[in-house]
Formats: structure tokens, sequence, C-alpha cells
């Protein structure tokens, strides 16, 4: 923590910033006596408070620091303030590293900085006093993400839900008709089949777009990424790489007024062509997709994930294509989409597959409502949901 200190010694002028440490730590004596001797006017240390009080003390904080120690020894080590922070909607800069680097990362509710790099830290709390935007979506990306991965009743409640849409998985899917449960059977074999030919027969394609992908740009072929699929659990999807490396996470309609400058050629290309969704084939040979499907959501659009939930949307396992891509793809509405996922849901049928099969293939011949980026993965780049 003397780090923080450290921080306080650079912004010791800026009447706009002051640290408060709260607690009755083995440390707490020592960080007062330095604060006193370097006459930290802007240092305020209180006594350990009850778990109300510190709650208000943390909503009050317009920024909120959790600090680990280099070394091997941090690696596992996890603040559990760094929780308390983002349940409570303030954005976090986290000093970390380890196990609790990668927890910020994956919940995109702070921003990162090298343990002990007290300049670091000091010039990232002035540009975040600069920008009330980014503090708010940094607050509301952490708060999210503690909700839906770490509250004991969001859990169980997902659980409950599990359990009973599995016992009643009939029902949903084609109103539990045998005919239908015959079909899918069927349709598990007929996708893997297909997914094996479809990779011998394209592999020349495969290759090409490797090449092209990797001479047009700095960053890796194929890229992986957390994805939602059936029953709302996680998988990782394949795919190849259409942006530039360290893309903002973010969706598709969010990148749009800045679309280009983080596609690459290639990649543009490859968008207009949907061939960076051809490594799709390898997860829909393994089991995780089928030919035919919804989309599968990225693992971090929580309200998408429980609208689809709630509609019984997220029943069949997500699709190279779907019922929602030839009818609208990414210029339709969040809502509209869980709506024709729901539909797929419950009418799927050879008949359904292959109308969505021959109007995907209309569809990309005629380019129609495709972005030309995606959502980050890997800090790199991302989704298309």
């Amino acid at each position: 923590m003397e780090m923080i200190l450290d921080a306080a010694e650079l912004l010791v002028d800026d009447e706009r910033i002051r640290f408060v440490m709260v607690g009755d730590g083995v440390a707490k004596d020592a960080l007062v006596a330095d604060a006193q001797r370097r006459k930290l006017s802007n240092m305020e240390f209180l006594p350990s408070q009850q778990p109300e009080g510190l709650a208000e003390r943390i909503r009050n904080s317009d920024v909120c620091i959790a600090t680990t120690t280099g070394g091997s020894f941090s690696e596992g080590t996890v603040p559990v303030k760094m929780f308390d922070y983002m349940a409570c909607g303030k954005p976090v800069v986290a000093a970390v590293a380890g196990d609790a680097r990668t927890i910020m990362a994956e919940a995109d509710g702070g921003v990162i900085v090298a343990p002990g790099d007290s300049a670091s830290l000091a010039s990232t709390l002035l540009r975040l006093l600069e920008d009330k935007d980014e503090r708010s979506r940094l607050g509301k990306n952490g708060h999210e993400y503690v909700r839906w991965s770490y509250s004991r009743q969001h859990l169980a409640a997902r659980m409950d839900d599990l359990l009973e849409r599995v016992v009643r998985r009939e029902r949903i899917l084609g109103g539990g008709r045998m005919e239908f449960r015959r079909y899918l059977t069927a349709k598990y074999l007929i996708d893997a089949a297909l997914a094996s030919l479809l990779l011998i027969v394209m592999s020349p394609v495969l290759a090409l777009t490797a090449l092209l992908v990797k001479v047009d740009s700095r960053g890796p072929v194929i890229y992986r990424q957390r994805r939602i699929g059936i029953y709302s659990q996680e998988f990782t999807i394949y795919k190849f790489r259409t942006m530039h490396v360290h893309t903002p996470e973010l969706a598709t309609d969010l990148l749009a007024p800045t679309i280009h400058d983080y596609t690459t050629r290639t990649g543009r290309l490859l968008r207009r062509l949907s061939f960076d969704e051809l490594p799709n084939l390898w997860n829909i040979l393994i089991g995780d997709m089928s030919i035919v499907g919804p989309r599968p959501a990225l693992y971090n659009q929580y309200d998408l994930i429980d609208e689809r939930r709630k509609v019984g949307g997220d029943v069949m396992r997500p699709g190279l294509t779907g019922w929602a891509q030839i009818n609208g793809r990414d210029s339709i509405t969040q809502g509209e989409k869980v709506r024709l996922d729901e539909f797929y849901a419950r009418n799927c049928s050879l008949a359904l597959d292959l109308g969505i099969v021959i109007g995907t293939l209309r569809t990309v011949s005629r380019t129609e409502d495709v972005g030309d980026g995606r959502p980050v993965e890997d800090s790199e780049q991302g989704g298309e949901e």
C-alpha cells in the first residue's frame, strides 16, 4: 500500500483528489506515520467500519484502489475489496497481478496498472478524474460482472432455472413432439457429417484465408473467444481474426462510428463474405455448435443471455447461422434477436433449417446487414453479437 502514499505525494497539490484509507490493519501505524512525515494533506485514515458503513463510503467515492504486492506470491492473491468495489458500481484502479489481474480484465471494471508503479497509479487517477463517462462505464461493467458471476442469489437462481428447464426441455423444444425429438437426434449427426465434409473440401480456402490474415496485419490468425452456448453454458469459439490487435472490447454497434479504424483490409473482405466464421466448423465438429441455431452471445452480454434464457432461446446449440441472421443480422435490435431465437427453439425442423441455410447463402451473396467489426477477444478483438 506504500505505492498509494507515493501516488498521493505526486498529486498532493491537486485539491480535487483526496485519498481515504479505511481499516485497522497491521500496516496502519506505519502508513499514518509515513503520511505525516511526508505532510500528505490529501490523505485521510479512518477506522474499520461495519459492512453497511463501508459500502456507503465506497459508494460516495469516485474511484477505488486495489493493490497486491509484486512477485510470485501475488499470482494467486485476489483482494476481496475488488469485488466490494465492483459490487458498489465503482471503477477500480487495480495494481494487481496474476489471478486478480485476469478477473479485472474479464470484468472490464477498471484500469490495471503494475504493482508498485505509483506514477502509473497517479496518472490513471488523473485520467479518470477528467472522464466521467469512462468512470460510469467501468463501474457499470464491474457491477454486472459481479452480479452475474459471483452473486449467490443470481447463481442460485440460474442453477434452479437450469435444472427446471432441463426437466421440461422436451416441452419447450418443439412442444415435445416425437418427430421433433427424432429430428433433434438426426440434427447432431447431420452437423458432424457436414462439418467434417466442409473442413476437407474447403481446406484450400482455409489455408489461403489464414495466409491473407497473417500477411495483412500483426496478430494471431485464429483467435479464441469465450461465448455462451446451450443452456447458457460457456465454450470457446474459433474464428479468423478480422480486426487489429488491441481493439476496444465493445459490441459491434458501439464500435460503429469508428469501425473502419479497427477492421483490417482482409478483415473487411472476410466479414462481407462471412469467411471469418469458417473456423466455427471445428466448433460444430466437436459438438459446441450446430450448422443452424441462435448465434452465440459474448460471455459478458449479460442482458442478452438473461433474455434468451427467460424465453427458452438458449435450449438449442448455437449455430453458424440462424433465424435471426437471415432476418436482419447486425441491423436488428437485441429484443428482436431474442424473439427470433425463441421462435427457432420452438419451431426447429428440417424444413426450417434448410430454409435458413438457403436464406443465408442468399444474404451472404448480397452482403446484407453485415457490420464491419467485432468486439474484442483475448484483449485484441471479439465476437459478432
